[in-house]
């Protein structure tokens, strides 16, 4: 009796966990887990975040990386996910004086490139040095 009372219940889950729910992230961690297979670049993931990079001194390191991207958007749309456009973005850190310029593109849509981007609550600059993150701490205080 009970058997039959569940079975008549069932429906189909399309997606998505109660918000807060803590099943939530760790589901959410075995659904990415294969994120970095094939990828020959870096990578590392925190929650929601993923950041891929590379050393770059020649351009055939830059077509590594576009394919490790290319790579990664199509893991993406294989798992009915999508990487934010505006939020995709590159930067180049050196302290030269001439760093290689390649112009990378996701989904054929070319990542804007930043002199300086927030991650992980740390403002880290293409040049190296601290003086927007000190800038920024500064402003908040």
């Amino acid at each position: 009796m009970v058997k039959n009372l569940i079975y008549d219940h069932l429906s189909n889950v399309l997606s998505g966990v109660p918000q807060g729910a803590v099943l939530g992230p760790i589901l959410f961690l075995v659904h990415i887990n294969d994120i970095s297979e094939n990828i020959t670049s870096n990578i590392r993931v925190f929650a929601d975040d993923c950041l891929c990079y590379r050393e770059i001194d020649s351009l055939e390191d830059c077509d590594i990386l576009q394919q490790d991207i290319n790579k990664l958007s199509n893991w993406a749309q294989a798992w009915g996910m999508r990487f934010q456009h505006v939020k995709c973005n590159m930067m180049t850190l050196s302290r030269k004086n001439y760093s290689i310029r390649f112009q990378y593109t996701l989904l054929d849509t070319p990542l804007e490139f930043f002199q300086s981007i927030k991650y992980l609550g740390v403002h880290i600059s293409n040049n190296l040095t601290w003086n927007k993150h000190i800038e920024e701490t500064c402003n908040k205080a």
